[in-house]
């Protein structure tokens, strides 16, 4: 029998979808007074999000992607209320800035560890996990040591969407690593 025990604390992080950056630093300062201190941001301008119109009709046309990661370590079982928090915050951001799109930023939050990227959802599908609360979560990528066989580095999924294989988003997450790295106790 395998002996219980409690998870290691990841790294949080949000990724940011907005066709208007003015509304990164509004979302931006909403998220640290939640969830304390940023440690690592990509470009402030946004990377652009050009691998689907999915969002277009409710956010707009030119949506960009930016993430930021957390200084403060969280507990994995807490990623369903940040989802929970995050989507009540996009609801706050639309109602505040009284913007001419339905949905002015799109926030999802999910968490790396030392051996995954993970995110958390509101939608079902066949190879998503069930959290509590509505909310669902699957893991985007993976990473893979050397001692591991294959090939070294963060590793795509089949469901991995197109834009979390690109090496911009991979540079984010190999700097974010290498934070919580740093930072987290060896075992």
């Amino acid at each position: 029998m395998g002996k219980i025990q409690l998870p290691q604390p990841v790294k949080l992080f949000i990724g940011i979808l907005s066709a208007d950056c003015s509304f990164f630093k509004i979302a931006e300062e909403k998220l640290s007074s939640i969830f304390g201190p940023i440690d690592l941001k990509t470009n402030p301008e946004g990377i652009p999000f050009t691998f689907s119109n999915y969002y277009d009709r409710e956010m707009g046309t030119g949506i960009k992607r930016l993430f930021l990661s957390f200084r403060k370590l969280i507990n994995p079982e807490n990623i369903s209320s940040i989802k929970i928090k995050t989507n009540e915050l996009e609801d706050v951001i639309a109602k505040e800035t009284k913007s001419n799109v339905v949905r002015p930023v799109n926030l999802d939050p999910g968490y790396l560890s030392a051996n995954k990227v993970l995110l958390a959802t509101t939608k079902d599908y066949s190879h998503r996990i069930y959290l509590r609360d509505g909310i669902y979560s699957e893991i985007t990528l993976q990473y893979r040591s050397s001692a591991s066989g294959g090939k070294k580095g963060f590793q795509p999924m089949a469901w991995t969407y197109p834009d979390y294989q690109t090496q911009a988003y991979l540079d984010f997450f190999y700097q974010m690593r290498e934070i919580y790295l740093n930072k987290t106790p060896k075992n």
